[in-house]
C-alpha cells in the first residue's frame, strides 16, 4: 500500500472518527446537510491514522469525552497531522470547561451533539473549505515557480534555500531536491558571500516587496563558477511564500544582431581574442580562444575564466590579470601553454577608468584593491568592473629571444623559490614581489601598492629613508611588522639601493626564523615558562612557544598514563576552539617507537658512572600523516604533518599542521630548547608541589602524634583508677577534651551511662561538660532489644536515642544532624539537644567479649563532627575504658566476701569438640578441679588442675586425644597432685574471668558438661550466662548458691599484694607454685615454667624475681 496521497481534485472530504451513538448521529447529521462534500467513516484510530496517510482529508470530526478515561483520538490524529482542522463532538449539556479542555487537546472547532444540525454543518464544512483553500495557495506558488523560465529560489530567513525550480538543472547543473536545505552561502564565490549576504539581510529586514540586485558568481554542479545577477524580492509576510524569492539572471550581453557581429568580426582574427567581465566572466570569445579554454562548452559565456584555463598557468594569468586592475594599465607577459605547446605573449588591458554609463550616468571608479569598479556615488551597493581585453599570440621560436627567454625564466623561479621575500619599489610603490612576499601578506598581488599597505607605518617610513640614502647597503636590517590578513608579521628588512633609476630591492625575512627572531622567541618563552606557577600554565607556554616558532596550526599536550597518552591542554594560533580531543593508546605507532627506550622516565639502563640516572633526550621529530595516519585518528587530530617532542616523564607536546611540507625548513635545536626549558620547570614545579605535600603531611603527622600522645595520657590516667566511677568520670573528661578535626566546633558533653536490667533503661552515671542538669535516663524500646539486630535493618529505628540503639546492636551509632530535615523534630531527646545547641551526637558501647559495661555517648555543637578519624579515637578510648572497668570488676571479684556460687550445665558439640577444659573432663572421665589458670603471651593458657580419679598416664592420654592441648604433666607431690595443660588456645575460662567469674570445677555430665563458677554476689548473673552462650552455645543454670568467702587472717595480706602486684607477675607467681618450682626437689625449672607461659626463661626470672620482691616487701615492711 503507497503511503503517498490520492489525487483528489476540488472534492472536500471529511473523516468521521469513532464507534459511538454521538458519532453515529453526528454522522446522520452531517449526512442530511452535505450533497457535495465526501463523508469517509472510519469505527478506529488506527484505521483513520491509516486513511489520513492515503487521503487528502479537509476536516477531521471525532467525539471528545474526557471522562472516559482513554486518550482521546484528537491526541493520535495529531501526532499524524498538525495542521488539519479537527471538529471535536462533546457530549450532551456540555459546559465551557469542557469546550475548553477539547481546544487545549488540540480541536480547531467544538460542537455538542445536541446543536442544531444546520449549524453542525455549517461549522464543519467552514472549517474544511478554509483548509482547502490554504492547500490550494502553496499549490499555486509551487506552480508558478515551475512555470518560470529563470531560475527562482526561495529562502528563508536564515538564507537557506527552501525550494528552486526546475531552471536549477539546466542552469547550475542541481536538481531542486539537492539544493533544498543548503545554504546559499555554499553556492556563492568566497570573495564575493560578504556582499551577497550584506544584500540579503538589508533585503529581509526591509518592507514587503523591498528589492535589491547584486552581482555574484555562482558555483555549478561540475565545479566551475557562472557570473549571474541576482534579485532578492522580501516576501516574507506573502502567506503564500513567506520567504525571500531570488532570481538568478544571466549577465547582460549584446543585442542579438549586433552580437551576431561581433562575434564574426572576433572569429576572423587568428590570435586568441576574448574579453572579460565584472567578475572575470567571458563575455565575448573567438574561435581561437576557445582553444585555450579546457571545456566542451561551445559557448563558455559567463563562465569564469579561472576555471577554464589551464591549471599549470592559471595563476599565473590571475597575478597579471590582477595587477592589471590595480595598475590601471596594460601588462604585458608571456608564459608557456603547454595543453598548446608553445609559448604565448599575453597582453591584458583593461578599460579606461571613469567611464560613463549612457543609460544610467553615475561615474564609476576602479577600487586597485580588489579590481572592481565602485559608483562614485555612493549611492549603490551594485558592483560593477570594467571589463578587460586579453589577447594572446604565439611567441616565434626565436634562437636569441628564446635564450634570453629560458634564463629570464630560471631567475623568476630562484627568486620565487628563496625561503625570503624579495620586493622591488619603483619609486613609493611596489613593481615585484616574489612568492615568499605574497606567502607572508597572504595576498594574491602587491604589484602596485604602497608599503604602507605592506608594514606598519615606522617601518615603511624607514625603508622610503634608506632607499634615499647615498649608502649603497645597510648590513643591518630594519625591524618591524608585516600584514599578514588579519594578523602581523614580525620581519626584519634588508634596504639595498638598485642601480636603475628609483629603484630599491628589500629582502624581507621572516623574524621568527632568523637567529635574532629565534633567540627573541626563547627568551620570551623561558620567561614565560619561568613565570608559569601551575602545570597547566607551563605546558600552555611550552605549546605556545613551540607554535610561534613551528608554525604550527594546533598544539596538543598529554599526559603519560599507563596505558594511554590522555590530552591536559590545547592551544591554537587564533582564539578558535579546537574541540574536544580523545585520548590515544601508548603502543600507537610511531609514538611507540619514542616511548619504548625510556622516553617515560621509566627506562633505568640510562645511568652514568656515578650510578645516578641522566635525564631523559629530549627530541623533536616530524612524521608525515602515512606515518601517524592510526595516531590522528584516535586523537580525533586533522593533519598532514606531525610534529612530536617528548618531555619525559611528564608528557608529550604533539604540534599538527595541515601543510604538507611543514616544519621541514625550520632549526630543531631551538624546539629542543623550548623543551627543556619545560622540562626543568615541570621538574621545579613537582619538586615544589612534593615539598609541600611533604611539610603538610609532617604538620599532619605532628598533629596526629600530639593528640596520639594526649589520648595516651587520658589512657593512662583511666588505668590509673582504683574504682569504676573514677574510671568513668576520668573517661568522660577526656572525651570532652578531644579536638575535632574538620570543625571548628567542640565536644559540649559526654556522659556514661550503664544498662539496667530491669528497667531496661540507660542510667547516666558519670558526665563531663556543659549543661549536665537535663540528664535523664534512655529507654531501650522493648522492640529494638534483640542484639543480633543491625542498625539499619528498621528505618523506624532512626528516631531512637544513639545510646539505646548502639546498647541494642553493641556497635557505634553516629548522627551526623540531629535536625536533619531541617525542622524541629518531634522525638523529645532531639529537641533538647537542638535547645542546647547541640548538633551531632557519637555513642560508643563500652563492651569486652560481648559484655557491654555501658554507654558513651558524646554531642558536638556542628554537624558532621564525628568523622571517621574521630570515631576511630572514641572507639580506641572506649577500648581502653571498658578493659579498665572490666579490670576492676575482675579485682572486686577476687576481693569480694559475699559470693555467688553457679551450677551450669553446658552442651557438647556433636563432634565432641568445644571448650578444652570441658574436653579435658570428658577424656579423664572426671571431676577437674582448676587450682589456676594462668594466661600465656601467645594467648593461649596454662591451666593446672586436680583430677579426682588420678590414674597414670592420665596427662599423656589427654594431649594424645585432644588436639588443643600441646603439652600435658604431673606436678605437685604424691600428696596432692596436679595436673598441668599447656592449651594452644584460649578456654571459656578467661572470658569468665575477664568478668569477674572464676571457675571452680569442671565435670563431666553425658553429653554435657557441668561448671561450677564463682562471682562476687553484685554482679548480675545474666551477663556471665550471656558470656557463656556466645562462647559455648546452649547453657543451663543448674543451681545458684550464695554463700561468703571463707575467712583467713591472710586475706588482708592478699588483697594488699593482689594490689601490689602486676597482671603478669602475680601469673607468673601462680605458674611457678603450681608447677612445682618452689617444691624440693625442684619438680619444674624455670625453662619448663616459661615455656608453660610461652616466654623466655630471662624474662620469667626477672618477673619471678620481682614479684618475689614484693612479696618480700609486703611481708617484711607491715611487720616492720
Amino acid at each position: 500500500m503507497s503511503d503517498s496521497p490520492v489525487p483528489t481534485g476540488d472534492v472536500l472530504r471529511v473523516l468521521v472518527v469513532g464507534d459511538s451513538s454521538q458519532i453515529d448521529a453526528t454522522m446522520a447529521t452531517l449526512s442530511s446537510q452535505f450533497d457535495s462534500v465526501s463523508l469517509v467513516r472510519e469505527r478506529s484510530l488506527a484505521s483513520a491514522l491509516e486513511r489520513l496517510a492515503r487521503l487528502d482529508i479537509h476536516c477531521v470530526v471525532c467525539q471528545f469525552d474526557p471522562d472516559s478515561g482513554e486518550p482521546p483520538p484528537i491526541a493520535g490524529i495529531r501526532t499524524r497531522s498538525d495542521s488539519v482542522p479537527i471538529v471535536a463532538v462533546t457530549g450532551h449539556a456540555a459546559d465551557a470547561r469542557r469546550e475548553e479542555r477539547a481546544l487545549e487537546a488540540g480541536a480547531s472547532v467544538v460542537v455538542d451533539s445536541e446543536d442544531p444540525a444546520s449549524l453542525v454543518g455549517t461549522r464543519v464544512k467552514t472549517a474544511a473549505r478554509q483548509y482547502q483553500h490554504a492547500m490550494e495557495s502553496d499549490g499555486t506558488t509551487e506552480s508558478i515557480l515551475e512555470r518560470s523560465d529563470a531560475l527562482v529560489c526561495v529562502l528563508d530567513e536564515s538564507a537557506t534555500i527552501v525550494s528552486a525550480n526546475g531552471a536549477v538543472d539546466e542552469r547550475l547543473g542541481y536538481t531542486p531536491a539537492e539544493l533544498e536545505g543548503t545554504p546559499l552561502a555554499q553556492l556563492v564565490h568566497p570573495d564575493d558571500r560578504e556582499r551577497v549576504q550584506t544584500v540579503f539581510e538589508r533585503v529581509s529586514r526591509g518592507a514587503l516587496g523591498a528589492n535589491e540586485r547584486v552581482s555574484a558568481r555562482i558555483g555549478r554542479g561540475d565545479g566551475t563558477w557562472s557570473a549571474a545577477e541576482l534579485s532578492a524580492r522580501n516576501r516574507l509576510a506573502d502567506p503564500r511564500v513567506t520567504g525571500v524569492v531570488l532570481t538568478l539572471l544571466p549577465v547582460s550581453s549584446p543585442a542579438t544582431g549586433a552580437a551576431d557581429s561581433t562575434q564574426t568580426v572576433l572569429d576572423s582574427i587568428d590570435d586568441p581574442l576574448f574579453t572579460l567581465g565584472p567578475q572575470w566572466e567571458i563575455r565575448q570569445a573567438n574561435a581561437a580562444a576557445r582553444d585555450l579554454f579546457e571545456t566542451t562548452d561551445s559557448s563558455p559565456t559567463g563562465t569564469v575564466i579561472w576555471d577554464l584555463l589551464d591549471e599549470r598557468v592559471r595563476s599565473t594569468f590571475y597575478e597579471r590579470a590582477l595587477e592589471a586592475a590595480r595598475t590601471n594599465s596594460a601588462v604585458e607577459f608571456e608564459t608557456p601553454y603547454p595543453s598548446l605547446e608553445t609559448r604565448l605573449a599575453v597582453t591584458v588591458s583593461p578599460h579606461e577608468a571613469g567611464v560613463v554609463d549612457a543609460d544610467e550616468g553615475t561615474e564609476t571608479e576602479i577600487n586597485t584593491e580588489t579590481g572592481w569598479e565602485t559608483d562614485t556615488d555612493g549611492d549603490s551597493d551594485t558592483d560593477t568592473n570594467t571589463g578587460f581585453t586579453v589577447h594572446a599570440r604565439a611567441v616565434p621560436p626565436d634562437g636569441s629571444t628564446a635564450v634570453d627567454r629560458t634564463r629570464f625564466d630560471l631567475l623568476e623561479s630562484v627568486v620565487d623559490a628563496l625561503g625570503d621575500g624579495v620586493l622591488v619599489l619603483e619609486g613609493e610603490t611596489i613593481s615585484f614581489a616574489n612568492a615568499t612576499t605574497l606567502e607572508l601578506t597572504e595576498d594574491d598581488t602587491l604589484v602596485g601598492r604602497g608599503l604602507e599597505a605592506v608594514f606598519d607605518d615606522a617601518l615603511a617610513a624607514a625603508i622610503h629613508e634608506r632607499a634615499r640614502s647615498p649608502l649603497v647597503r645597510w648590513m643591518d636590517p630594519l625591524t618591524g611588522t608585516l600584514t599578514a590578513g588579519d594578523d602581523s608579521v614580525p620581519v626584519d628588512v634588508f634596504v639595498t639601493p638598485l642601480s636603475a633609476d628609483d629603484r630599491t630591492l628589500c629582502v624581507v625575512r621572516d623574524r621568527t626564523r632568523s637567529p635574532a627572531g629565534t633567540l627573541e622567541t626563547l627568551e620570551s618563552a623561558t620567561d614565560e615558562i619561568r613565570d608559569a606557577e601551575s602545570f597547566s600554565d607551563v605546558t600552555s607556554a611550552v605549546l605556545e612557544a613551540i607554535l610561534e616558532y613551528s608554525g604550527g596550526d594546533l598544539g596538543a599536550w598529554y599526559r603519560l598514563d599507563d596505558d594511554a597518552l590522555r590530552p591536559e591542554t590545547v592551544v591554537t594560533p587564533t582564539s578558535r576552539s579546537p574541540g574536544e580531543l580523545a585520548s590515544i593508546d601508548r603502543d600507537t605507532p610511531p609514538l611507540s617507537s619514542l616511548l619504548e627506550h625510556g622516553a617515560d622516565g621509566s627506562d633505568s639502563s640510562g645511568r652514568g658512572e656515578s650510578g645516578t640516572v641522566d635525564p631523559p633526550e629530549i627530541t623533536a621529530t616530524v612524521f608525515d600523516r602515512a606515518e601517524c595516519e592510526s595516531l590522528l585518528t584516535q586523537g580525533g587530530l586533522r593533519a598532514e604533518r606531525l610534529l612530536v617532542v617528548p618531555l619525559p616523564p611528564h608528557g608529550i607536546a604533539l604540534v599538527a599542521s595541515s601543510d604538507p611540507l611543514a616544519f621541514e625548513r625550520i632549526d630543531r635545536e631551538p624546539l629542543l630548547a623550548i623543551g627543556r626549558v619545560g622540562a626543568t620547570a615541570l621538574d621545579a614545579l613537582e619538586s615544589a608541589a612534593d615539598r609541600r605535600a611533604t611539610l603538610a603531611e609532617n604538620r599532619r603527622l605532628e598533629t596526629a602524634l600530639e593528640r596520639c600522645q594526649r589520648l595516651r595520657e587520658h589512657e593512662r590516667d583511666i588505668l590509673a583508677c582504683d574504682s569504676r566511677g573514677e574510671i568513668e568520670r576520668t573517661c568522660c573528661e577526656a572525651a570532652t577534651s578531644i579536638p575535632l578535626e574538620e570543625s571548628a566546633g567542640a565536644v559540649e558533653l559526654a556522659w556514661i551511662g550503664r544498662i539496667d536490667t530491669g528497667s531496661e533503661r540507660i542510667v547516666p552515671e558519670a558526665w563531663a561538660g556543659d549543661d549536665v542538669d537535663d540528664l535523664e535516663p534512655v529507654a531501650i524500646p522493648a522492640d529494638t532489644v534483640d542484639p543480633r539486630r543491625s542498625k539499619t535493618d528498621d528505618a523506624s529505628l532512626e528516631g531512637t536515642h544513639p545510646a539505646a540503639l548502639a546498647a541494642t546492636t553493641l556497635e557505634p551509632v553516629v548522627v551526623d544532624a540531629i535536625d536533619a530535615d531541617g525542622t524541629q523534630p518531634d522525638q523529645g531527646w532531639r529537641r533538647r539537644a537542638l535547645e542546647e545547641g547541640r548538633r551531632s551526637a557519637l555513642a560508643v558501647p563500652l563492651v569486652v567479649d560481648g559484655r557491654c559495661y555501658g554507654m558513651l555517648t558524646a554531642f558536638a555543637d556542628t554537624p558532621s563532627a564525628f568523622d571517621d578519624s574521630i570515631r576511630e579515637r572514641y572507639l580506641e578510648l572506649a577500648t581502653v575504658t571498658s578493659y579498665a572497668l572490666a579490670a576492676d570488676e575482675r579485682k572486686r571479684a577476687l576481693l569480694a566476701d559475699r559470693l555467688t556460687e553457679l551450677e551450669v550445665a553446658v552442651r557438647r558439640d556433636d563432634d565432641g569438640d568445644g571448650d578444652a577444659l570441658s574436653a579435658i573432663a570428658h577424656e579423664v572421665g572426671g571431676e577437674l578441679t582448676v587450682q589456676a589458670i594462668v594466661p600465656r603471651a601467645t594467648g593461649a593458657s596454662t591451666v593446672y588442675c586436680a583430677v579426682r580419679d588420678d590414674e597414670a598416664g592420665t596427662a599423656q592420654s589427654v594431649v594424645d586425644a585432644i588436639e588443643s592441648v600441646e603439652t600435658g604433666r604431673r606436678v605437685g607431690d604424691e600428696s596432692e597432685p596436679l595436673y598441668e595443660f599447656v592449651l594452644a588456645e584460649p578456654t571459656v575460662a578467661e572470658s569468665l574471668a575477664t568478668h569477674g567469674a572464676r571457675v571452680q570445677s569442671v565435670a563431666p555430665a553425658g553429653d554435657r558438661t557441668r561448671f561450677v563458677l564463682e562471682v562476687p554476689r553484685s554482679t548480675d548473673v545474666r551477663s556471665i550466662l550471656e558470656v557463656l552462650e556466645r562462647t559455648s552455645g546452649d547453657v543451663d543454670l543448674l543451681a545458684r548458691r550464695d554463700r561468703d568467702r571463707s575467712i583467713h587472717s591472710g586475706q588482708p595480706f592478699d588483697a594488699d599484694l593482689r594490689r601490689t602486684l602486676s597482671e603478669r607477675q602475680l601469673r607468673t607467681l601462680e605458674a611457678a607454685y603450681y608447677g612445682g618450682f618452689f617444691a624440693w626437689p625442684r619438680e619444674s625449672t624455670g625453662e619448663e615454667v616459661a615455656d608453660s607461659l610461652g616466654v623466655s626463661q630471662p624474662t620469667f626470672s626477672r618477673h619471678l624475681r620481682v614479684a618475689q620482691g614484693k612479696v618480700f616487701s609486703s611481708l617484711f615492711d607491715d611487720r616492720a
